[in-house]
């Protein structure tokens, strides 16, 4: 059975509240007319008691009409309930909706700045990755500039080692230089001297040969 809405409902309740009030005025005309028939003959008991019956039938039937009414007016008012509900569940979830979109524009302008951000972060690392590839690139030559030096200098040591045996080879050369210029100075002094004395000897010959250069002149 499907349910009533709320507009039938409420036409139902205001139908049974008019079915009642006449099955009150009903029954209360047909008391009146059941007093007045028993006072007139004993034939009018049966119906008076079919009138009584069917007056305990109309009640039996008008309690149950209360007791549907009474039920409409709680299904009413469960309905009323449950509308309020509804409608403060309504405003709750407008109220989280519009929560969430403002959630969701927070996140949607912090999305941006972090795009932003990468972007700024993408420019810098390719700046970065091309300072890389030069200061590799300079290194590369620096590192040849070493080995180079590197290579010179084993050169260099290599002449300076060389240049040492030389050095030490000429000091060598000198040292004897040096004892055979002594040793001749030696020799010199006495040649100088053998050749003073040997000079003395010829003066004195001449000398002598001179005296005898004068003799024979005389003879």
């Amino acid at each position: 059975m499907q349910k009533l809405s709320v507009k039938e409902k409420s036409d139902l309740c205001e139908e049974l509240t008019e079915v009642c009030s006449f099955k009150d005025v009903l029954s209360t005309k047909l008391e009146d007319e059941i007093n007045k028939n028993a006072k007139i003959n004993e034939s009018r008991k049966i119906l008076e008691t079919n009138a009584v019956r069917q007056l305990e039938s109309l009640r039996s039937f008008h309690n149950i009409e209360r007791s549907a009414v009474k039920k409409l007016l709680g299904d009413f008012i469960d309905v009323l309930i449950q509308r309020n509900k509804l409608q403060a569940a309504e405003k709750e979830h407008e109220m989280y909706i519009s929560k969430l979109e403002d959630q969701i524009r927070q996140l949607n302008e912090e999305i941006k700045i972090l795009n932003a951000t990468m972007l700024q972060n993408e420019k810098k690392k390719l700046s970065l990755d091309t300072s890389l590839g030069e200061t590799r690139e300079r290194l590369v030559q620096v590192n040849l500039e070493k080995d180079k030096c590197l290579a010179e200098g084993d050169v260099l040591r290599e002449d300076n080692k060389r240049l040492r045996e030389s050095v030490a080879h000429l000091k060598q050369n000198l040292q004897n230089m040096q004892t055979t210029v002594d040793a001749s100075k030696s020799v010199e002094v006495d040649l100088t001297s053998q050749l003073k004395k040997k000079s003395s000897k010829l003066d004195k010959i001449k000398e002598e040969l001179n005296v005898e250069k004068d003799w024979f002149k005389l003879i």
